[in-house]
């Protein structure tokens, strides 16, 4: 540490870096509410079903397809992603 020579005995520290800034709690609060909302949407479709007089099995069906779609998507948007020379317009683009 440093000497303050304005002051003798009293040190001065670097300024501490906030890792909780503006970004951080953002896209925190972001992957928050996203991850609640698909999981209330999970707690309610078996009901919400139920009301409509589908059968069981129908939510498996939707959920399977869901998850088939969803890791589809993710394979060809890597293969597309993997291409490109720059990604961060596609992901400020995205966001």
């Amino acid at each position: 540490m440093q000497q303050n020579k304005e002051f003798s005995g009293v040190t001065t520290r670097p300024p501490r870096v906030q890792w909780l800034n503006r970004t951080v709690l953002g896209i925190g609060l972001a992957s928050l509410f996203s991850d609640w909302s698909h999981e209330v949407a999970t707690t309610i479709m078996p009901a919400f079903l139920a009301t409509m007089g589908a059968a069981a099995a129908w939510l498996g069906v939707i959920e399977g397809v869901s998850d088939g779609l969803s890791s589809f998507v993710k394979m060809g948007s890597g293969f597309y992603t993997d291409q490109m020379r720059r990604r961060k317009p596609i992901a400020v683009f995205a966001s």
